[in-house]
C-alpha cells in the first residue's frame, strides 16, 4: 500500500497517529534515528522526496507538535468554539501545524466543522501535496482546503 491509501484507513485522525504512519514507511535503517536521513538538512531543507517527508514527520513531528499545543495553551479556547475559523498557513510543509491545531481543538471539544476554509502554502510541491492530503483527512471535506 502507499502512503496515501494507509493515511486514509486510519479510522481516528489524531497527529500522532500521522507521525507513527509516516514512522512505518521510512526504511528500517532511520526508523530509530530520523533526522539522520539524507537531504534533511536538520529540518530546513525544501523536502523533495516521499522518504524526506516521512523522515521528516518522524523526526520533527512532535516538536512540532509541541510548539502548536504550548502556543494553544496560552489563547482562550473559548474564542474558536462559536467562530468560524479560516486558517492560513504560510511555509506549510506538510501542513504539520494546520493538522496539530485541528488536533488540539479536537481533544478540546471544537468540531473541526467550525473551520470554513484553510490555504496552504508551500514551495515543496510534493509536501504540499502531503499537506493536502492531511488537512483533508482531519476535515473530511476536500473542498475546505486551498493550495498555492
Amino acid at each position: 500500500m502507499n502512503y496515501l491509501e494507509e493515511l486514509y484507513k486510519i479510522k481516528d485522525y489524531t497527529f500522532d497517529s500521522i507521525i507513527e504512519l509516516n514512522r512505518r514507511f521510512l526504511p528500517q535503517r532511520y526508523y530509530s534515528y530520523p533526522w539522520t536521513y539524507p537531504g534533511l538538512d536538520h529540518g530546513r531543507a525544501v523536502l523533495t522526496t516521499e522518504e524526506q517527508c516521512c523522515a521528516y514527520i518522524a523526526a520533527y513531528g512532535n516538536m512540532h507538535q509541541a510548539k502548536i499545543n504550548e502556543v494553544l495553551d496560552k489563547i482562550s479556547i473559548n474564542t474558536f468554539r462559536s467562530s468560524d475559523i479560516q486558517i492560513i498557513d504560510w511555509g506549510c510543509g506538510q501542513g504539520l501545524a494546520t493538522t496539530c491545531m485541528i488536533d488540539y481543538f479536537k481533544k478540546a471539544g471544537i468540531s473541526p466543522n467550525l473551520i470554513q476554509k484553510v490555504i496552504l502554502i508551500e514551495p515543496s510541491p510534493i509536501a504540499l501535496r502531503r499537506a493536502k492530503n492531511h488537512v483533508d483527512a482531519f476535515l473530511k471535506d476536500e473542498t475546505k482546503t486551498i493550495t498555492t
